[in-house]
C-alpha cells in the first residue's frame, strides 16, 4: 500500500459526498488494471485533500510499476484532466485518457462547435432489445493552454507562473444506451426536480439585493446555472420600500445582512414546463459527453478505439462501491477507529481483500469465457460473468460431517453438486481442497 514511510492520513473535516458536513473523513485512492480491476496500488489520503493533487500523486505511482510508462494508457475520470495530472502527464510522457468535465471551457466549445463529419458506431444489442446500441462520434484536435507554478530558486521563495501548451484530440460522443436510460426514468427525473426547484426557490426568495442591477444579475445567473430537463425558471425583480430586517423565526444556515437602504430588491421565481420535444434535446445533451486523450508522438489510436479504452473505468468505481457499502461485512463505511495508523492499516486490510476478491472473479470469468459456459447468476441463469458474491453463495451447503461407530470414526464432505465442481475447477483450485479438516483434539 505505501512504502512504509509516509505518514498517516489526516481525519478531518472537508468535502463530504455522503452529505455528512458534521463528520471526519478520509480519502481513498487506488491504481486497478484494465482486465477485472485488480488494484495495484492503493492510498489513504487526507479528509481535506483535492481531487486534483491526490490524482496526480498517483499518475506519478505508475511510473514505479510499469516497465514504461510511456506505453501505458493511463484511463481516469474527470478528475483526471486538471492541472497538476496534465503537468505530471507532459513531462513524463505519459499517454492520458480521460473524461472533459462539464464545466470546462474546452466542453463549452466543442459542444458549440459544428462537425462536418460524424461516425456511428454501432455495438451489440442489449439483452431484451432488438435494436444495437450505437455512439455518435465527432473528432476535434485542440489544445489545452494551463498555466502553473514552478517552484522558484531565488532567495524569495516566490513561484514562478508558466504556460503550458498540451496537444490533445477530443471526442465528442452521443450514447444511445445512455440516452435510453434518461429517458426510462423521464418520469423520475420530473418529480425530483419538482421537488427540488421548490427547495431551490425558497432559498432564492428569502435573499435581498441592494440594487436593482445585482438582482437583475443574480436572477440571471440563477436561471442559467439551473440545468433543469423538464423545467425553466422566469424571474420578476420586486422593488420594496424601506431596508431589509430579518425576521423573526429560525435563522438560515448562510443568513443574509441587513440592508441599510430606503429600498431593497427581491426576486420572485415561477416555474414553467418544457415542451416535449425541447425535453428530448435536453435529454439528447445530457446523453452527450466529450473524451479527450494527450497527442503522444507515436500514440495511434482512433475515436471509436478511445470509447472501448475508457469502458473498463467503471472497474475502478466497482471497488469503491464496495468500500462504501456501508456498514457491515462489506463496507468501511463508517469506520469506528481513532487513531490515524489504525485507519491506515484497516485501508490496508481492505485493499488486500479488494485485490483477493477481484482476483477470484477475474479468474473465474476468464476460465468459464474459455469453456463456453457459467455458472449460475442472477435468478439461478448461467453467466460467465458471476461476480464473487454470487460465486462464494454457491457454497452454503457444503460441510464437513463426521460419522462416527463403535471403534471407527472417519470424516467426509458433503453437498457437492456439478454445479460446485465447476466452480472449484473455474477457479483453479487443486482436488485435494475438500479433503476434511480434522477436529482439534487436545
Amino acid at each position: 500500500m505505501s512504502d512504509g514511510s509516509s505518514k498517516p492520513p489526516l481525519v478531518t473535516h472537508g468535502y463530504s459526498k455522503d452529505h455528512r458536513p458534521d463528520l471526519k473523513q478520509i480519502m481513498f485512492g487506488s491504481l486497478v488494471t484494465r482486465d477485472g480491476g485488480v488494484p495495484l496500488y492503493g492510498k489513504a489520503l487526507d479528509g481535506n485533500r483535492s481531487d486534483s493533487e491526490s490524482a496526480a500523486e498517483f499518475f506519478q505511482r505508475v511510473r514505479s510499476l510499469v516497465r514504461d510508462p510511456r506505453e501505458v494508457c493511463c484511463v481516469a475520470d474527470s478528475k483526471g484532466w486538471c492541472g497538476p495530472v496534465l503537468a505530471l502527464v507532459q513531462r513524463e510522457g505519459l499517454r492520458l485518457l480521460s473524461r472533459l468535465p462539464r464545466h470546462h471551457r474546452l466542453h463549452r466549445e466543442i459542444m458549440a462547435a459544428s462537425c462536418s463529419s460524424m461516425e456511428r458506431v454501432e455495438r451489440s444489442a442489449p439483452k431484451g432489445s432488438k435494436e444495437p446500441d450505437f455512439y455518435e462520434i465527432s473528432g476535434f484536435d485542440v489544445e489545452e493552454v494551463l498555466t502553473i507554478e514552478v517552484p522558484s530558486t531565488k532567495p524569495d521563495g516566490k513561484p514562478s507562473r508558466q504556460q503550458l501548451h498540451i496537444p490533445a484530440r477530443a471526442v465528442r460522443v452521443f450514447s444511445s444506451a445512455l440516452f435510453r436510460q434518461k429517458l426510462g426514468t423521464l418520469q423520475r427525473t420530473k418529480t425530483s426536480e419538482s421537488k427540488q426547484v421548490q427547495r431551490q426557490i425558497a432559498e432564492w426568495h428569502a435573499v435581498a439585493y441592494a440594487c436593482v442591477e445585482d438582482a437583475e444579475r443574480a436572477a440571471k445567473r440563477n436561471m442559467a446555472e439551473a440545468g433543469f430537463t423538464t423545467l425553466d425558471l422566469v424571474a420578476t425583480v420586486h422593488e420594496i420600500a424601506g431596508p431589509f430586517r430579518r425576521g423573526p423565526g429560525r435563522p438560515r444556515k448562510q443568513p443574509e445582512q441587513d440592508l441599510e437602504t430606503e429600498r431593497h430588491y427581491r426576486i420572485t421565481y415561477t416555474t414553467v414546463f418544457v415542451p416535449e420535444a425541447e425535453v428530448m434535446e435536453r435529454l439528447r445533451l445530457s446523453a452527450t459527453f466529450i473524451q479527450i486523450r494527450t497527442r503522444n508522438p507515436g500514440w495511434q489510436i482512433a475515436d471509436a478505439e478511445m470509447i472501448d479504452a475508457y469502458r473498463n473505468q467503471y472497474l475502478c468505481e466497482h471497488g469503491f462501491s464496495w468500500l462504501k457499502s456501508g456498514s457491515g461485512p462489506r463496507g468501511l463505511n463508517p469506520i469506528y477507529l481513532e487513531t490515524p495508523k489504525r485507519i491506515a492499516a484497516l485501508c490496508f486490510l481492505y485493499l488486500i481483500g479488494l485485490m483477493v476478491w477481484t482476483l477470484i472473479q477475474r479468474t473465474v470469468r476468464m476460465t468459464l469465457v474459455k469453456w463456453n459456459t457459467g455458472l449460475p447468476y442472477h435468478r439461478n441463469k448461467p453467466s460467465p460473468k458471476i461476480t464473487t458474491r454470487f460465486y462464494f453463495e454457491l457454497f452454503p451447503k457444503l460441510q464437513t460431517v463426521t460419522y462416527k461407530l463403535p471403534g471407527e470414526e472417519w470424516q467426509k464432505v458433503v453437498g457437492i453438486n456439478p454445479v460446485i465442481e465447476l466452480a472449484l475447477k473455474a477457479l483453479g483450485t487443486r482436488g485435494d481442497t475438500l479433503v476434511p479438516v480434522a477436529e482439534n483434539t487436545p
